[in-house]
């Protein structure tokens, strides 16, 4: 009997000490605030075209597949002369310190120390991918209202951090989406009539109703843009433009905008918007 108590004993302290202490609370850390570094980069094309270029349906087809499959793409047509040219087009082609060819185009108006450099358009896609892994040092926000009489423009720039000596230029646009006619000056003339492999075969040599677009019509802001200066991170632009000429309603119009850096000869573009404009 003495024996089994002091079997028992033993047995009591062995259990105590092999027993593991209670679990630790561990508390989840706090979750590590996300540092926003920029702004999402919308990416701005600006083709330069002319109805009597017989490559630039190709150019037009490239385009449409491109902003089809990345929402974060558009573009802005230059069209070099006829009654779809308009006169920033001239001073853009001056500005841009380039021999213009079509159909070729420029994303965000890039400066390689001689000019602003163009792409082929089958390249633009290639091009593109680069372009987009970065983020903006500007976030751009548009709305518009109208009285029946005005169309008001408004544009919002915010920045993270706060700049120093820095300027910066808006450039803002009316542009119609669509544009179709016929005769000089709107009917397309067309290499690929001949060709099965071609998006436009068999739509004759010069595509009658062919679709422009993102054609340039009226410039709200200074050509070679307003000054903005930031307040603090943020800054605020306005502009209005009487209904009367738009020769089209409201919906068959977008805006475009367009931020560049005042210090940069070639002022390539840091970031850039499309919006609705809507009453």
């Amino acid at each position: 009997m003495k024996k089994h108590l002091i079997f028992l004993s033993i047995l009591a302290v062995s259990i105590s000490a092999c027993k593991k202490d209670d679990p630790e609370i561990v508390n989840d850390p706090e979750p590590e605030e996300v540092i926003v570094e920029g702004y999402a980069k919308t990416i701005l094309i600006e083709p330069t075209v002319s109805v009597s270029c017989g490559a630039c349906p190709i150019a037009h087809h490239n385009l449409d597949v491109i902003e089809d499959s990345l929402s974060d793409v558009f573009h802005m047509s230059h069209y070099i002369h006829g009654p779809l040219h308009h006169d920033y087009t001239d001073h853009f082609i001056n500005k841009i310190n380039k021999t213009v060819y079509t159909p070729v185009a420029h994303i965000q108006r890039k400066d390689e120390g001689e000019g602003t450099v163009y792409y082929m358009v089958d390249r633009l896609e290639e091009m593109l991918e680069g372009e987009r892994l970065s983020d903006a040092p500007i976030g751009l926000t548009g709305e518009t209202s109208s009285d029946g009489t005005m169309l008001n423009v408004e544009i919002e720039l915010s920045a993270i951090d706060k700049f120093s000596n820095a300027s910066f230029r808006l450039q803002v646009f009316v542009v119609e989406k669509v544009v179709t006619g016929q005769g000089s000056g709107y009917d397309q003339r067309n290499y690929g009539d001949n060709d099965p492999d071609h998006p436009y075969y068999g739509q004759g040599e010069y595509i009658v109703g062919f679709e422009h677009t993102n054609v340039i019509r009226h410039v709200l802001s200074d050509y070679d843009g307003d000054m903005v200066d930031l307040d603090g991170t943020s800054g605020m632009w306005s502009q209005s433009i009487d209904l009367s000429e738009l020769s089209e309603s409201l919906e068959a119009y977008s805006i475009i905008a367009f931020i560049t850096d005042e210090d940069d000869s070639v002022t390539p573009v840091i970031n850039s918007m499309l919006f609705e404009a809507q009453p």
